[in-house]
């Protein structure tokens, strides 16, 4: 799945023209750029626990971009303010061990320059660690390779004619024995003594 960043846009509070109109060109390019997902909200220094727009803050659970005209320090402060978690940090310094990171974009970069470091730091969070691991299904040359050879049972090949066939209470009926292709030329004879044994 493709990574999305969540982007908070904290509006002036001072209503200056020249910052209102760089969030809304903000706002319009992050609308058209794919894995950017924007979200105005009032200044930070506003926000209240009662405030909607703290609901959404606390909502994102995950790393976050935050645009704001306040300065580093202000931003710090506020987000420790509100118990919002996380580490806030320039984007480009950094980090600690922390997971949940908030990423710090002051406004006066203009639009374009914070929309092209937000794709870069998109870009980056794409770039996953992945353990290798060797495939389950091998050749069966490699799995014979690897087990221990077990003793083979040799068993030879009958090639004279001296066997003697065991002796039972009954007399064999040649028809019934098992086909060999063993020779019996004294069958016959062998057949024949053993009819005459005395019972």
């Amino acid at each position: 799945m493709a990574p999305r960043l969540t982007v908070i846009i904290s509006q002036s509070s001072s209503g200056h023209a020249q910052a209102r109109d760089v969030e809304e060109e903000l706002l319009t390019q992050l609308l058209l750029a794919p894995g950017l997902d924007a979200t105005l909200t009032a200044s930070l220094d506003s926000i209240q626990p009662e405030h909607t727009d703290y609901l959404c803050l606390s909502g994102v659970t995950q790393s976050l971009a935050l645009v704001s005209s306040l300065d580093y320090q202000q931003v710090v402060t506020q987000w420790e303010r509100l118990q919002l978690g996380g580490e806030v940090i320039p984007f480009g310094q950094l980090a600690t061990g922390v997971e949940r990171r908030v990423y710090f974009f002051p406004l006066r970069l203009g639009a374009a320059t914070i929309v092209a470091q937000l794709k870069q730091l998109l870009s980056a969070m794409s770039v996953q660690t992945v353990k290798l691991s060797l495939p389950i299904a091998v050749s069966a040359n490699v799995v014979a390779a690897a087990e221990p050879a077990l003793p083979r049972k040799i068993i030879p090949k009958a090639t004279t004619a001296t066997t003697i066939p065991t002796l039972s209470n009954t007399s064999p009926n040649p028809d019934s024995l098992p086909e060999t292709d063993v020779e019996w030329p004294e069958l016959e004879k062998l057949v024949d003594d053993f009819d005459a044994l005395d019972w």
